[in-house]
This record gives C-alpha cells, sequence and structure tokens, in this order.
C-alpha cells in the first residue's frame, strides 16, 4: 500500500488543487450572493497550500512516478511556484 501512495506523491499539488477546485465550486454554487467572498478566499487559500506542497517536494533530481507518466524535477516545480504566485496576484489586484 505504501508504494501505491508513493506512486502519488510528486503528484500531491495537482491532485490538491484539482480537489480544491471541485469543492470550490459546489460550494460556490450552494452559497447566496452575500457570501460569494468564500469562494474567493478559498481560491487564494488553495493556490498557498499547492505552493506549500510544490515547495515541501522540490527535488534536485528527476522524479518519475505513476509508471513515467509523471515527471518531477526541478524546472517543473520551478514553473509551478512562478505560476501561482502571479495568479494570486492577479486575484488579489481584481478585488
Amino acid at each position: 500500500m505504501s508504494d501505491f501512495l508513493t506512486q502519488f506523491a510528486p503528484a500531491l499539488p495537482e491532485i490538491f488543487v484539482l480537489a480544491m477546485v471541485s469543492l470550490i465550486l459546489v460550494i460556490d454554487a450552494a452559497v447566496d450572493d452575500s457570501k460569494r467572498y468564500i469562494a474567493y478566499v478559498l481560491s487564494l487559500a488553495t493556490l498557498a497550500g499547492a505552493a506549500f506542497l510544490t515547495l515541501r517536494d522540490f527535488f534536485i533530481f528527476l522524479v518519475l512516478a505513476l509508471g513515467g507518466l509523471f515527471i518531477d524535477d526541478s524546472l517543473s516545480d520551478g514553473l509551478k511556484l512562478f505560476l501561482y504566485l502571479p495568479v494570486a496576484a492577479v486575484m488579489l489586484y481584481s478585488r
């Protein structure tokens, strides 16, 4: 079982973002207009959580996961981190 979980560990930031996006969509559909800020706050928390998970598993060397279908290296981690900051800045600026 631990080998099964270690195969998904490099893809954990992407899995986290996917789960949070699904949760945010359901929550946003369920709340009324006066509480729309919940989706905004959860979206920023998702970006922060994804950045934390990416930094936590920042690898200097190449990691192949899921039978070689997922590659995690320092370039992909750096690009993901570079992407989280502008998205959060655009969200903060648009408010």
